[in-house]
């Protein structure tokens, strides 16, 4: 059974979809989607089920700019580079 076949018309140089009518069914007009939307991507986690935490903090331009030069020389990103730095802080607690 087919719902709604397309054929492409030319509009002033465009390319554009139109709906060729004639092939729609008469059941067509009932039908209605199940499920709603879906979104696309991972799903988020539930509240409080997240294996990590985020940490925000504010950075000075001059500060920043150390970071990255820093994160730079090793090929790392910058959030990589401070996360790795902070564990090698943390060790010997």
């Amino acid at each position: 059974m087919t719902l709604v076949t397309f054929k492409p018309t030319l509009i002033r140089g465009k390319r554009r979809e139109s709906l060729d009518f004639m092939s729609v069914s008469i059941y067509a007009w009932g039908m209605k989607r199940s499920g709603g939307k879906s979104r696309m991507g991972r799903p988020p986690f539930p509240a409080g089920k997240a294996k990590s935490r985020r940490v925000f903090f504010r950075a000075e331009p001059a500060l920043y700019e150390k970071l990255a030069v820093a994160a730079e020389r090793q090929g790392k990103p910058v959030a990589t580079w401070i996360h790795d730095m902070l564990e090698v802080l943390l060790e010997g607690e």
